[in-house]
């Protein structure tokens, strides 16, 4: 039984998996930093609206003030 080996002799894969995994990560950092700045706009639109209930620590510091 001699089965034909995955690569071809003489044939460096080697570059091509480098090149898929830098392709890979580009994309999986790209879409963190598009997740990230989405939930950080979301954030501050919710924190800057109107209708946000005030924040218990910012409560506390205006019932202070005379």
């Amino acid at each position: 039984m001699n089965q034909m080996p995955l690569v071809p002799p003489g044939r460096d894969t080697l570059p091509r998996i480098e090149r898929l995994l830098r392709r890979e990560l580009a994309l999986f950092f790209t879409l963190c930093a598009l997740l990230g700045a989405f939930l950080a706009y979301g954030a501050l639109r919710t924190l800057a609206s109107p209708s946000a209930p005030p924040h218990p620590v910012l409560q506390a510091r205006a019932d202070v003030r005379p």
